[in-house]
């Protein structure tokens, strides 16, 4: 994105442009210097992005700051995706489970515009099908299956709106909604109290994961790699390894 003054026009026609050429690219056997040359030059695009969104924001043009949100989402899937396949080459394979997670979020908040301002035609949503489709492949050909999730049941302060910045219970905002720009979402919480922890097929972070099953030898092995996790000096049938909290969202501001 450049210095020059440019219109929404503008800004739709270089993201349209840029989603389709990364997305040729994207796939597994893409080189290492490829693929970290779509994640500098998709990384420089959002920058630019979030500057005109804070623009449109400041002038008071709710639907302009809302499709440059859009723009912003869809751009920010791709990068995730392509991180996804640096992280799966470089073996790093819970940093590239969570970057795809990442991007399903990125496309939860693209579902929230289109929800706002239908219809949509394949033309408008820049690749948005693709992505989806994409983001599904990915889970189910590069990851295994999980079955089960961690769930913490906890107590947390109920929050400010990213909108309005008063407190959640009081403002009238709708959570995962898109208002000028901004999507809602409950922020500064605090955790209060955590009392269990619960394994549950549907959770609301799928980055919560068991990162561990067993080999025959009941040993724990890592369970996107296979190998044995290190420092084991017995077999630990009824152990495991999890995540169980994630505190880092993706970035929408």
């Amino acid at each position: 994105m450049g210095s020059k003054k440019v219109n929404l026009d503008d800004i739709e026609l270089e993201v349209a442009e840029l989603s389709k050429d990364a997305f040729t690219d994207l796939q597994i056997t893409t080189s290492k210097i490829i693929v970290r040359r779509w994640i500098d030059a998709l990384t420089f695009s959002i920058g630019g992005i979030k500057q005109y969104k804070q623009q449109a924001i400041e002038r008071g043009y709710g639907h302009g700051a809302d499709k440059i949100l859009y723009f912003q989402c869809v751009l920010s899937s791709l990068l995730s995706l392509y991180k996804v396949v640096l992280y799966l080459k470089e073996e790093d394979n819970h940093k590239a489970w969570a970057s795809l997670i990442d991007a399903e979020d990125y496309l939860k908040v693209c579902t929230s515009f289109m929800k706002k301002y239908p219809p949509i035609n394949e033309d408008e949503s820049h690749g948005l099908d693709g992505l989806y489709m994409t983001t599904e492949n990915f889970a189910n050909l590069l990851f295994p299956k999980h079955a089960l999730f961690n769930s913490p049941g906890m107590i947390e302060s109920i929050g400010v709106c990213s909108v309005c910045s008063l407190s959640f219970i009081l403002c009238e905002h709708v959570e995962e909604c898109i208002y000028d720009g901004i999507y809602c979402q409950r922020v500064d919480r605090e955790i209060l109290e955590v009392n269990h922890m619960a394994l549950v097929e549907f959770p609301r972070d799928r980055r919560c994961i068991i990162n561990t099953r067993h080999d025959k030898d009941g040993y724990m092995i890592d369970v996107f790699s296979r190998e044995r996790v290190e420092g084991q000096d017995a077999p630990a049938p009824d152990k495991y390894q999890s995540v169980v909290l994630n505190i880092k969202g993706i970035d929408v501001n």
